[in-house]
């Protein structure tokens, strides 16, 4: 029994476990990457635990049974540490647990036994030289974010990460696999261990899931488009609220000094126009329209609220205005257009600096 006391648990010295079972109680003192040989042993997890390594102990033939997410088993090169991890892995049954997101480094599919659909896996065997191949294909661009993860596969240490193996629990990315089903029959770089007996569907409902796709992938580029320029409310001044001369939209003008101090290619001042505006003002009683006279409720604070933006004003208004709108269209101080996807450039490179 692992993590059963308020100390940590460490094995070291290198000993061997044969016919055991880990049961671990408290995972938060609980250490995963111990030094040790287990041969024919059981794991088991009390709940959900992520983003932990097993890269140094040398598994083989065990049984893994829980909920693992974002954990590295094999012998993983880490950057910043000379030569792999230790560890290695080798016909052991994964087949009654759940992975999401695990990498397992030198060792091929063919080595152990997976858990079935709804888990893919994805084979990083010699650099992954297939994933670009997928860029272009239809599958939801939730999974391909995942297959461009590549943990870890530089040129510097490809010769002891060649092999990897990445599983991915589907609905946990929010994907329904049934839906994915018709994209990825005819993929071999993802694959399952019931792929080859799984019922293939025709033509028809391969364009409909195509279709199906396109459509989802349109509606999340315009909800991002609509949402990631308000990342700028977290670092920059919202200094005027005003109607467009046209009268259907509502210019936004943010002050980005606080930018600029971290990122000097920053613009000095966002201009965001919000095409299709409806303006309302809320008060604790009712919410009425706002026809006119959007700059004296001149706010102090902004926030996103769903998918609208609230406007908080000056103390001696009441109330809070409500921005709804169809589409956003970003200008630097000159008026330049500015590209959404720059806009979260900036505001990303100010929070990692």
């Amino acid at each position: 029994m692992l993590g059963a006391t308020d100390v940590s648990d460490t094995i070291v010295g290198g000993v061997t476990f044969t016919n055991c079972e880990f049961r671990m109680k408290r995972v938060a003192k609980t250490d995963f990457n111990f030094d040790a040989t287990c041969l024919n042993c059981d794991f088991h997890l009390p709940k959900r635990v992520s983003n932990r390594y097993m890269d140094r102990p040398k598994l083989d033939g065990c049984r893994f049974h829980g909920h693992y997410v974002g954990f590295d088993f094999g012998p993983k090169f880490r950057v910043g540490i000379i030569g792999p991890s230790p560890g290695n892995l080798r016909n052991c049954d994964f087949s009654s647990a759940r992975l999401h997101l695990c990498a397992f480094y030198g060792t091929s599919l063919s080595d152990h036994k997976w858990p079935g659909w709804p888990h893919v896996f994805l084979d990083y065997s010699n650099g992954a030289s297939w994933a670009h191949l997928l860029a272009s294909s239809p599958i939801p661009d939730r999974l391909k974010i995942i297959l461009q993860l590549r943990p870890e596969l530089i040129s510097e240490d490809s010769s002891v990460n060649s092999e990897c193996i990445v599983s991915v629990y589907l609905p946990e990315i929010g994907i329904d696999p049934e839906a994915l089903w018709p994209l990825i029959q005819d993929t071999p770089e993802i694959w399952f261990p019931e792929k080859d007996k799984k019922s293939k569907v025709d033509a028809h409902a391969v364009r409909s899931a195509q279709q199906k796709n396109a459509d989802v992938a349109d509606k999340l580029a315009w909800e991002r488009n609509r949402l990631v320029p308000f990342n700028l409310l977290t670092r920059c001044w919202l200094t005027e609220v005003r109607p467009t001369s046209d009268g259907d939209s509502i210019e936004l003008v943010f002050n980005t000094t606080y930018l600029q101090s971290r990122v000097p290619d920053a613009p000095p001042e966002v201009r965001l126009v919000l095409e299709h505006a409806d303006v309302a003002l809320r008060t604790p009683t009712e919410t009425k329209k706002l026809v006119g006279m959007v700059e004296k409720y001149m706010p102090m604070s902004a926030l996103l609220e769903e998918e609208a933006v609230v406007l908080k004003p000056h103390r001696k208004e009441r109330g809070q205005v409500i921005l709804n709108f169809d589409s956003c269209v970003a200008f630097e101080q000159t008026g330049i257009s500015l590209d959404i996807e720059k806009l979260g450039d900036y505001v990303n490179r100010y929070w990692r600096q």
